[in-house]
């Protein structure tokens, strides 16, 4: 019976830390997609610029290109840092799932086995009952 509640509990446990790390992977996912909107803003700046400079010939242009490519280059960074994270999280919540398929089969096993024992119990219960009634009735046939 204990081993029924900690099964239940680890099941339990399992589908909270599953629930939880849903909600970060889907927080993970609406960064991931600001990100790259982020980055694809800053390619697009640049592209401007390039375009710009290569028409007026402005010294501050060079300039503004060199913060740009830095900007995009900070922003591929955080792109690649928050994919990392999804992938990470994404193999949390298979690994998640896994265990409580897992533990839910253990659980079942556990419920079989302690039925089949409970079956046995009782059988050998309803015999020794038998017995005892037998040896009753011995016992008043003989004193007959």
């Amino acid at each position: 019976m204990r081993n029924m509640m900690s099964q239940t509990n680890k099941i339990q446990t399992a589908e909270n830390k599953l629930a939880k790390e849903e909600k970060n992977k889907k927080k993970l996912e609406e960064k991931t997609e600001k990100l790259n909107a982020d980055l694809k803003t800053n390619q697009d700046q640049l592209s401007n610029l390039k375009n710009n400079s290569e028409k007026n010939n402005n010294s501050d242009s060079q300039k503004d290109i060199e913060n740009s490519e830095k900007k995009i280059a900070k922003s591929e960074e955080k792109l690649n840092d928050a994919k990392t994270k999804l992938e990470s999280s994404s193999k949390k919540i298979e690994d998640f799932k896994k265990q409580i398929e897992t533990s839910k089969a253990e659980k079942e096993e556990l419920t079989k086995k302690q039925e089949e024992e409970k079956k046995v119990k009782e059988a050998e219960k309803e015999k020794k009952q038998k017995e005892k009634e037998e040896k009753e009735q011995q016992k008043k046939s003989t004193k007959s």
